[in-house]
């Protein structure tokens, strides 16, 4: 395999993680729209999805770095 097959590999499962946080986030946060949790589980869902849409940034911004290395290498 090639460095660039072993990127793609580590590219899709980290994509594949941060799709499945996000959506954890927000499965949780949807029955807040709907006053399904008490006022303490509205604060911990609020929290939970700024960090994922907080992850989500970094994660997205420290990945975009790494596919530019990557073709911007000449080795691979």
């Amino acid at each position: 395999m090639k460095l660039l097959d072993l990127w793609l590999v580590g590219f899709g499962l980290r994509c594949g993680a941060l799709v499945f946080a996000e959506l954890a986030a927000f499965a949780y946060l949807i029955p807040t729209l709907f006053n399904l949790h008490s006022d303490l589980a509205d604060v911990g869902a609020a929290l939970v999805a700024m960090l994922a849409l907080a992850g989500g940034f970094l994660t997205g911004t420290a990945l975009t770095r790494e596919f530019a290395n990557v073709f911007r290498d000449k080795d691979s």
